[in-house]
């Protein structure tokens, strides 16, 4: 298949030009799911930003999936955790107890209805 115009995203940004062979990589694509949740995050949600709105979860949910795919075809480029998997569990663990200790309890009192 050939690609004889541009491609432009909604806000006009241009994506590929005319006669563009190259492959997205991995990085770019994340940069770019980054950008459109952070344009996303912005619009308030209202009928005025509605086409917007879904046009980025559609960019977003295409990168991901491009994302997803590579991955698939190239496990072992999948970035690993630099904990090992004890070490993630005794963090969380950690987090999840600090978070409890800043929780601060607030007495409530249940009413019924009549």
């Amino acid at each position: 298949m050939t690609n004889n115009s541009n491609i432009y995203d909604i806000d006009g940004q241009l994506l590929r030009a005319a006669g563009d062979d190259h492959e997205i990589t991995v990085e770019e694509a994340q940069a770019k799911i980054k950008e459109y949740e952070d344009k996303l995050a912005q619009l308030s949600d209202n009928e005025d930003n509605a086409l917007k709105m879904g046009v980025y979860k559609t960019y977003i949910r295409n990168l991901q999936s491009y994302v997803f795919n590579y991955y698939m075809k190239h496990p072992e480029l999948i970035p690993t955790s630099k904990y090992s998997t004890k070490e993630e569990i005794e963090k969380a663990m950690e987090e999840l107890k600090k978070d409890a200790e800043e929780d601060e309890y607030v007495p409530y009192e249940e009413v019924k209805d009549e």
